[in-house]
């Protein structure tokens, strides 16, 4: 019972059911350029990007990846739902954000091995903005954070029959990630880095149960309605202590509007095997706007 076709069409339905909530969203201007990465797809090494940018979030993004792999995700921060006043309120604070402020996503993939089905978040633990920053801030233009502390988990889980009752762990993980802007206007440069912590129970060429771990940096520079950045993590083995395995990825992004935006990525993608990395996708998102 409960079968579905694709954890696939399980998201694009979510993506519907959501659709009223989306129609409430008033269209709120953005300058800045949204991450296509989900949690989900970025611990098991099928996201366009496994290193965030700096970017700023939005109530209610939607993303779909197609090429080599078919994956879509939706995420959902309801506290940027709340509206322009409340998003004002999140970006003039130099403190701890509390987890009321989170991202919150569903992704899925679907592959030869069989249909993965995803959750996670993403979080701002602290974020810190400059006195010039805060003073260019508006709720029509928010700024970004001059420096954020970034708190990341996911949990992914795979069926090969086709039911939910047959959904089994494949990995879950966590991060944390630190990232730095000197100047919030466009064009600008900005730096990632990042640690992950990956439990593999199943999958695909991951054949073994074991940990490892992550380590990676991100250069960005944004230009005013595209941008272009490069990524490399290095893949550490715990058991082994070995670091083999490594992602070096080139990503890029175009702002068609200020709600879509189209993202691509090309490099090495960790293992031997299906180790090019070719990636063209779609991120529709929405904020609420007083």
């Amino acid at each position: 019972m409960y079968r579905f076709a694709s954890t696939h069409s399980l998201a694009m339905g979510l993506l519907f059911y959501c659709s009223p909530l989306i129609s409430q969203a008033q269209k709120q201007q953005s300058p800045h350029f949204h991450n296509s990465s989900s949690p989900g797809l970025a611990i098991l090494d099928r996201s366009i990007a496994a290193i965030n940018a700096p970017y700023s979030s939005s109530g209610i993004n939607f993303n779909h990846t197609g090429t080599m792999f078919q994956a879509a995700s939706l995420s959902v921060n309801p506290y940027l739902l709340k509206g322009s006043k409340s998003a004002k309120k999140s970006q003039s604070n130099n403190s701890w954000q509390g987890l009321d402020k989170a991202n919150y996503s569903i992704s899925s993939l679907s592959t030869k091995s069989g249909n993965y089905l995803n959750f996670g978040f993403q979080h701002n633990l602290y974020q810190y903005y400059s006195p010039k920053t805060l003073k260019s801030s508006t709720p029509q233009k928010p700024a970004l954070a001059n420096f954020a502390v970034e708190l990341g988990a996911a949990y992914a889980s795979r069926n090969r029959s086709g039911e939910f009752r047959d959904l089994n762990t494949s990995r879950w993980g966590t991060w944390l990630g630190l990232h730095y802007r000197p100047s919030t206007e466009n064009p600008g440069f900005a730096l990632s880095a990042i640690v992950r912590y990956i439990r593999n129970e199943q999958f695909e060429d991951y054949s073994s149960t074991y940990d490892f771990f992550d380590t990676g940096l991100r250069v960005n520079y944004d230009f005013t309605h595209w941008s272009l950045g490069i990524e490399h993590l290095q893949r550490i083995d715990q058991a082994l202590s070995e670091s083999k395995e490594f992602r070096t990825n080139l990503v890029a992004q175009v702002q068609i509007n200020p709600y879509l935006n189209v993202h691509g990525s090309f490099g090495h993608n960790y293992s031997s095997r299906n180790s090019l990395l070719a990636q063209l996708g779609l991120s529709v998102h929405f904020s609420r706007m007083d």
